[in-house]
Order: C-alpha cells, then structure tokens, then sequence
C-alpha cells in the first residue's frame, strides 16, 4: 500500500524504493484513462493493370479522422490511350471510399491535367488491411472543372487492391505502467536482498 505521509523522509533505504515504485504506479494509473489518436496509414496500389497495357503503381496516406490524402506517389506506365503521369496531388473530393488524385496542382491545365481515381469496394480506415478496388479510371481533363473528361483508360480486370499495415502506436501510458511495474520489481529485488 502507499501512504506516502507515513513514509520517513530520511531514511534511504526501503522507504525510498517504496516511494519511487508508488510514484511510478501512480502516474501510470493515472495515464490509463488518456486516448491516442490514431496515426494516418500509407496505402499501396497492387495489381492495376489499365486496358490500354498501361500499368499503375505507388503509395498514399489516408487519415480516416480527418478525410485527408497526403505523401501522394503514384505513377502509371504509358499505354496505348494514355501517356505515362505521376500524381502528387488530392482532387480535395476524394473520401474513405473513393482516392481521387490529380497529375498537378491547381489550377488544372485542360488538355494536359490527368485525374486518378481508385474506386474502393470498402471504406479504409486507420487500421489498415487489404482492400479490393471495383474500379480505376485515368483520364485526361478537357476543363478546369475536371469534371469533362476526355479519353480515359480503366482496369477492367479484377484483383486489383490496396493494402496497408497499420502502425500499432504503444499508449504513452504502457510506458508508464511498464515503469510502475519496474519500479515495483526493483522493490521486491530489494527487500529479497
């Protein structure tokens, strides 16, 4: 049990340890009840091939929480309807069921701008795992809007997906709570002693 007022101040010896092992186990009591927010996770395209034989690959982060695209580095192979394009870019209408992607920033260049977009089977979340695509589409924008689209090229076959493995975060509170435990060890070593 810790009673630090019945601990005495001066003696150096158990009490101490007891002290420092309650403090310890205190603070990570403590820390048990605080949430951590969960980390954006990074997205891998597999197995897109396009009609025209061109081919898409590369990575994205999703943060489900906040509906944001980032560290965007996907690129397709040219084909027989589509050049080759690099995307780094969010359309900013993508969601957890559809990645929408962009070849440059705004404004979009009618005639040069592609557009990306991953049509999910499920939704992705923070948690990572594999999830199939029910369709790719690249197309080629004939506005500034990019909502006209000239000629296009899909992947039309399955297997196509996406996957991801998640971080697993350590609560800062297992840190304290493994230094509770230790101090409570240390404790036992000692009076064993």
């Amino acid at each position: 049990m810790c009673k630090f007022a019945l601990l005495p101040r001066n003696n150096v010896g158990l009490p101490k340890a007891v002290s420092i092992a309650c403090i310890s186990l205190a603070l990570a009591l403590l820390a048990v009840p605080m949430t951590v927010n969960a980390a954006a996770v990074t997205w891998y395209v597999n197995g897109v091939t396009f009609n025209d034989s061109g081919t898409l690959a590369g990575s994205f982060t999703y943060d489900a929480s906040t509906n944001v695209f980032s560290s965007i580095s996907l690129t397709t192979t040219a084909g027989t309807v589509l050049g080759a394009a690099s995307y780094a870019y969010p359309t900013n209408v993508g969601s957890a069921n559809t990645a929408d992607f962009l070849s440059n920033s705004f404004p979009v260049v009618p005639g040069t701008t592609t557009r990306l977009t991953l049509f999910l089977v499920s939704s992705m979340t923070d948690s990572g795992g594999i999830i199939n695509l029910s369709a790719v589409s690249e197309q080629l924008c004939a506005a500034v809007e990019c909502n006209k689209l000239l000629p296009d090229r899909v992947n039309p076959v399955g297997g196509a997906y996406i996957t991801s493995t998640a971080p697993v975060p350590l609560p800062a509170a297992a840190w304290l709570l493994v230094s509770g435990l230790g101090g409570l060890g240390f404790l036992r070593r000692r009076k064993a002693a």
